[in-house]
């Protein structure tokens, strides 16, 4: 992925197995597919060679950014959803960082994405939307054969997460409360008490999911959770004010890839999931 230059994310697969599920484990496949490469140099009396959006110091035109998009990043994405093709009934949820944030050209590439998929049929592949700026958007989609979209909202700024909560044909089976991530870079501060913002973003994400939720967190939270001690300061969170401690001795479920992201040419991990039980009384988010 790093080497052909498709993104400077690598595509991710985590599976999410709980009581619920009957024994099934649900695919989640999560990329950021890298908005629009831009890259220019840097003024005087700044640091740095150059200033760039983008971990592999790329400069695209439109033209090869719709390129890039159509040939490399669509083929990724489309394998992995065929693949899923092969247990018609498995369930799986596949959510995108930094999608096209144009409109059309957004159109094109969810419709090439579709028509990759083949035997698929087109109003079975749905998805949801969220814009984060004129530049990029986040994206969820799924198999309208194994989920119902019960709620959907989002959030914005500095956070930017996309909300869908799932459900299956049946009524036992916990909902999944997806949260698409894209969280931005930090910037080496921690508010007081010590938890950087991103973890404490995390973490009042999944403490605020309604208790009757499976909550799964997932994308490019630029925080690092291959970090045990961070790991451990989220779960700190996660307990924190809750009615249930004694269900939530391990509150959280982390799953990271280490060296995920390539930024300036050093490996970076900054992509996860993380799983928790729900523990809000209410829905928090407003419908969308």
């Amino acid at each position: 992925i790093f080497g052909e230059q498709i993104s400077d994310h690598l595509p991710l697969e985590f599976k999410v197995s709980h009581p619920g599920f009957e024994g099934e484990e649900v695919d989640i496949f999560s990329w950021n597919v890298m908005a629009r490469a831009l890259c220019r140099p840097a003024s005087l009396g700044t640091s740095g060679s150059s200033i760039t959006n983008n971990g592999l110091e790329l400069d695209e035109t439109i033209p090869e950014y719709r390129r890039r998009l159509m040939d490399r990043v669509a083929p990724v994405l489309t394998s992995w959803i065929r693949s899923r093709q092969v247990h018609k009934r498995r369930r799986w949820v596949a959510c995108l960082q930094e999608a096209p944030g144009h409109p059309g050209l957004r159109r094109e590439f969810l419709r090439a994405v579709e028509a990759g998929c083949g035997d698929l049929q087109q109003q079975q592949l749905h998805c949801v939307e969220k814009l984060q700026s004129a530049f990029a958007c986040s994206v969820t989609m799924w198999d309208d054969r194994t989920w119902n979209l019960s709620f959907c909202a989002s959030a914005s700024e500095p956070f930017h997460v996309l909300c869908t909560v799932l459900a299956t044909k049946a009524d036992h089976v916990p909902r999944l409360r997806v949260l698409n991530c894209h969280f931005p870079m930090s910037d080496g501060t921690a508010p007081a008490g010590g938890f950087s913002a991103g973890v404490e973003a995390l973490a009042n994400l999944l403490r605020a999911s309604p208790v009757d939720q499976l909550a799964l967190a997932v994308g490019d939270i630029n925080v690092d959770l291959s970090d045990a001690d961070v790991v451990s300061e989220l779960a700190a969170r996660c307990r924190e004010g809750s009615r249930q401690k004694e269900m939530l001795r391990e509150p959280v479920a982390v799953g990271s890839v280490q060296g995920s992201a390539v930024y300036r040419g050093q490996a970076v991990t900054s992509d996860a999931a993380v799983l928790a039980q729900g523990q809000a009384l209410q829905e928090t988010l407003v419908a969308s």
